[in-house]
């Protein structure tokens, strides 16, 4: 068996690319298949709400 489902609400991610580079959020939402919303929250890692 597989393991397939990477992406769920409530997993940390870690910013490759952009200008939050190398910073931890947390997925929020998953609005499409091509789009999430992750959180920081900003006060403690700098990563705003944002898609």
């Amino acid at each position: 068996m597989v393991f397939s489902r990477f992406v769920e609400v409530g997993r940390v991610v870690l910013m490759k690319t952009g200008p939050f580079a190398s910073k931890l959020a947390v997925i929020v939402e998953i609005l499409d298949h091509n789009r999430v919303l992750v959180d920081g929250p900003q006060a403690i890692t700098g990563v705003p709400r944002q898609v």
